[in-house]
């Protein structure tokens, strides 16, 4: 009785777990079903979205659509210019305005879909890069001439249509290490002053040199780059009033001006100007010293006639 027992429960035993097996299987098998149907659809959906399947108007690959009505007189976006045209970093910003559908009647059947910018090196092969969004950042380039052109990819169902390409905008990278971002202020940014002595306050990143323009045709030496410098003014000075100092700042590799910059500051000489008026800040703060010092000494003379007359209290109790 007991063995029959033992050899039902077995049988059911084996039986559920059968089942579960099935079970298992068949749970494997509609997931990798589904994992499929749903690859196959999103495969489907980019091919749609994305791929050319007949490129119409525009430039590279362009056809004429065997549907007349398809066709699109779509203005190629425009490319700023490139700025500065030198780059001494290597790294480069295009901005471009976007491509324009002018026959409006279909216009509502084309969604503008990405870029195509295209860029070469010293006049070599044209390399496509997929952009999204309406400006392109290239870092760390090597030395050399780099050219750019910019085209709208439209899309509608079956067909992309491209833009034709904007105008060329071309950039020289050369990372020569020029003295850069340049900057002057005289007498701390004053507009006149009634003193031919002024002081100069420089700024300028990689500089080892500095002279300056005080007259037309006039340049002083070449003096060590420091951060402020006195020069005397022309009283005769063609150029006044105002008064112009130019600077040019330069190092081993070249100067400020090769790099492109030019920099100046101006200022008016008129003997006749009432000077600035003193700054009592300082002398506020050497009364509020003294007064501080004299709080802390009381204080102190204040504890110690306490202390002592406290003692002596003591001592006569």
């Amino acid at each position: 009785m007991t063995n029959n027992k033992k050899y039902n429960d077995g049988i059911r035993i084996a039986r559920t777990a059968a089942k579960t097996g099935k079970t298992i299987v068949k749970i494997k098998t509609y997931f990798i079903v589904g994992l499929v149907l749903t690859l196959l659809i999103v495969i489907g959906v980019v091919a749609i979205r994305f791929y050319p399947y007949a490129y119409v108007n525009g430039g590279d690959g362009g056809t004429i659509p065997t549907d007349p009505t398809t066709e699109y007189d779509i203005i190629a976006p425009i490319l700023d210019p490139i700025m500065p045209l030198i780059s001494t970093d290597g790294n480069i910003r295009l901005d471009w305005d976007d491509a324009e559908v002018v026959n409006s009647d279909l216009l509502n059947e084309l969604e503008l879909s990405y870029y195509n910018v295209y860029k070469r090196k010293d006049s070599g092969i044209w390399i496509s890069i997929l952009v999204f969004n309406e400006f392109y950042h290239d870092y760390n380039l090597a030395e050399g001439t780099y050219e750019y052109k910019v085209q709208s990819v439209f899309y509608k169902p079956i067909e992309v249509h491209c833009s034709e390409f904007s105008a060329i905008q071309s950039v020289v990278v050369d990372t020569i290490n020029y003295p850069s971002n340049p900057s002057i202020k005289i007498n701390d940014g004053a507009l006149t002053t009634n003193s031919l002595e002024v002081t100069l306050t420089l700024s300028c990143e990689n500089a080892d040199e500095m002279q300056f323009q005080i007259s037309i045709g006039q340049w002083t030496n070449w003096t060590a780059y420091k951060t402020t410098h006195i020069i005397i003014l022309s009283e005769d000075d063609p150029d006044a009033p105002p008064h112009r100092v130019g600077v040019i700042f330069r190092n081993d590799d070249g100067t400020t001006e090769d790099a492109g910059y030019n920099v100046y500051a101006d200022i008016i000489y008129d003997p006749d100007t009432e000077p600035p008026p003193e700054n009592d800040e300082k002398e506020e703060d050497y009364i509020l010293l003294v007064v501080v010092l004299i709080l802390i000494l009381g204080g102190l003379i204040g504890i110690v006639v306490f202390l002592k007359f406290g003692k002596k209290d003591k001592k006569s109790n």
